[in-house]
């Protein structure tokens, strides 16, 4: 139970038979505050969300260190000298989970509930101070700089001084500085998350320039993740910046995702988005992804350190074909939408990393901008998942990338795109040609075979209906030939 009374506290004590602990805190005013002489305190608070939240973090305090009962009494209004401003009270059938379950009330308490207070000195001066965050007991670890610049963040009830420091320490890596991850960035850098990672091996196109709002007329040409961190430096100096040029498939994504706080992915790719998803699962990373199309998008968060909150293969058991739903330059987009749902992803990150519940664990999120509607569909952990469930795996690899054009000597390749293709943009490498409409399968050698097309979708979706008729030993170039070349142009760079 969590209380806030405006008269003095006198509470007759909880009892509960069986209790082997009682154990009683009371946070009495004091009468100075860093050498002040502090004369009186007035406390103010959101009456009724102050409650609410206080009665959430009770219930968490009691399933986690598994106590009896708890009770926490907060004052509002002026308090003299000597009065009572707190009473928690902690009955537990053990006196160490009493110990613990207190200190984290309070802990909690400061860093969540939206009380505020103002502290009267003798000389005359007050001023409003955010309960949350006492002067003087952890303002210490933030520079004068830093508590003047992230001032109004710190007045939000769950972050404070201490769920500052913890985004100055934590560590967030995004996946695509694109329409997504250009705001996810600018959002994290302004919040002052300390160490920030950004992987893409894009360039900027003028293309890009409507929705990738980290981005203008004269970095077009050059490398997207070194553009993104020098602008995210410029921002914030707080700011840790780590530019990553790579590719994320399924022989990547695990040494990509280890060792950061938070994984946010901002890719539209359904390789990508899956391998993520293991990655993250196995590496034990919450995972934020986003997906949009045209003026709508959905949301996830997936915790696996929650048992409830599943991931993206319970949702979707067969992982998609890349190219079964048109991407942004198929379809089009609107730059707000990206803006919008990479601000959001941004914002899970950042409650994950401040320690505060999200809906989105066990949610997805359904947006609609030109209908102004959103939808949140109930989700669950499916106990046959091949990823964090007991299922087998049910999706082959079939998609190959190569780090480097050379590596195709080890592969016969099978050219599937359209002879006006080839003739236009050779593919460069030994090989036979076949074009998908017509597709002969006489041509499939006995070795193993890389089938190649534009950007890696009409190779997969062969493949996968070659794998059907029992050919084994095809597979799909990961990206195709813009890939390839892409690789081509950052070796000569």
């Amino acid at each position: 139970m969590f209380k806030v009374l405006s008269e003095p506290l006198q509470l007759e004590p909880l009892s509960l038979p069986g209790s082997g602990a009682r154990l009683v805190f009371e946070g009495h005013v004091r009468c100075v505050n860093e050498g002040r002489e502090v004369i009186a305190l007035e406390y103010e608070a959101f009456g009724e969300l102050a409650e609410s939240e206080g009665d959430k973090l009770i219930a968490e305090a009691m399933e986690r260190f598994s106590i009896s009962s708890v009770r926490c009494v907060h004052r509002v209004g002026r308090l003299d000298i000597g009065e009572i401003a707190v009473i928690i009270e902690v009955l537990s059938p053990h006196r160490q989970s009493s110990f613990d379950a207190c200190r984290y009330v309070i802990e909690e308490l400061k860093a969540r509930v939206p009380i505020w207070k103002k502290e009267i000195y003798a000389e005359g001066d007050s001023g409003w101070i955010n309960a949350h965050a006492p002067v003087g007991e952890t303002t210490t670890d933030l520079t004068d700089a830093q508590t003047q610049r992230y001032d109004r963040q710190l007045l939000l009830p769950g972050v404070g001084n201490e769920g500052q420091k913890r985004l100055l320490g934590s560590s967030v890596l995004v996946i695509g500085a694109g329409g997504l991850g250009c705001p996810a960035l600018a959002y994290l850098a302004a919040a002052g998350v300390g160490r920030i990672g950004i992987c893409d091996m894009d360039t900027v196109d003028v293309s890009n320039l409507h929705r990738q709002v980290l981005f203008g007329d004269l970095d077009v040409g050059k490398p997207k993740a070194k553009v993104a961190a020098e602008k995210i430096r410029a921002m914030n100096r707080d700011c840790d910046v780590v530019p990553i040029e790579a590719w994320v498939h399924s022989s990547t994504a695990s040494d990509l995702v280890d060792g950061w706080d938070v994984v946010i992915d901002c890719t539209d790719s359904f390789e990508a988005k899956f391998s993520l998803n293991r990655a993250c699962f196995e590496a034990c990373v919450p995972l934020v992804q986003s997906s949009i199309h045209r003026s709508e998008g959905q949301l996830h968060l997936f915790d696996p350190g929650d048992a409830d909150s599943g991931c993206l293969r319970c949702l979707w058991p067969d992982q998609p074909l890349d190219g079964c739903v048109g991407v942004c330059d198929e379809t089009g987009v609107w730059g707000a939408t990206a803006g919008l749902f990479g601000t959001m992803q941004a914002y899970e990150a950042i409650r994950q990393i401040i320690g505060q519940e999200s809906p989105l664990k066990r949610s997805l999120l359904l947006y609609d901008m030109e209908a102004c509607s959103s939808t949140m569909i109930a989700r669950s952990k499916r106990d046959a998942c091949p990823v964090c469930g007991s299922g087998a795996e049910s999706v082959s690899e079939i998609s190959v990338f190569l780090n480097d054009p050379s590596e195709a000597a080890d592969w016969s390749l099978i050219d599937i795109r359209d002879q006006d293709e080839l003739d236009e943009e050779p593919l460069g490498l030994p090989g036979v040609h076949s074009p998908m409409p017509s597709f002969d399968p006489s041509v499939i050698p006995d070795g193993r075979t890389l089938l190649v097309c534009a950007k890696g979708r009409r190779s997969l979706q062969l493949a996968s209906s070659l794998r059907a008729e029992g050919h084994d030993n095809v597979f799909s170039l990961s990206g195709g030939l813009n890939i390839l070349n892409r690789i081509r142009s950052r070796d000569s760079r």
